[in-house]
């Protein structure tokens, strides 16, 4: 079958933390870099999560590989809310950029939602001038 240039279908099978941490043993607590060469950025990116391991798993074996061919040095800050109160998506990006910004000197900072997950390698996870949103276009809707 032949794809677009940069477009790559979605993975959708499901592995459990064991399993991902073993195929994706480049990451160090969360954390690479790339050691081929000098990373263009160094990108935080922030996942808020509740209750939703299926899409967490998908999310993570479908973007790692990917960001990781982009050639920049990136951490992925994976953020829960306790279960019991109304989940609150921008307090958990607000915790999680306040802690990786401690963590780390980041140069750029994507907000990453659970259940989008980029099908193209030409969507890129870097920041320029302006702020972007990388997913205009969803399944869900018909990519339009």
């Amino acid at each position: 079958m032949s794809f677009p240039d940069g477009y790559e279908p979605l993975n959708k099978s499901i592995y459990n933390i064991d399993a991902l941490q073993k195929m994706y043993n480049y990451m160090d607590q969360g954390h690479y870099r790339p050691v081929t060469c000098i990373p263009r950025q160094n990108v935080a990116i922030i996942i808020p999560y509740r209750d939703r391991e299926k899409g967490l798993l998908t999310l993570l074996n479908n973007v790692l590989p990917r960001i990781r061919r982009q050639n920049i040095e990136f951490g992925i800050y994976v953020v829960e809310q306790i279960a019991g109160k109304l989940f609150n998506k921008g307090v958990c990006f607000n915790v999680g950029f306040k802690y990786a910004v401690a963590d780390y000197k980041y140069d750029c900072v994507v907000f990453h939602d659970v259940d989008i997950i980029a099908e193209d390698d030409r969507n890129f996870f870097t920041c320029g001038y302006h702020p972007r949103h990388l997913a205009v276009k969803v399944e869900q809707y018909g990519y339009k």
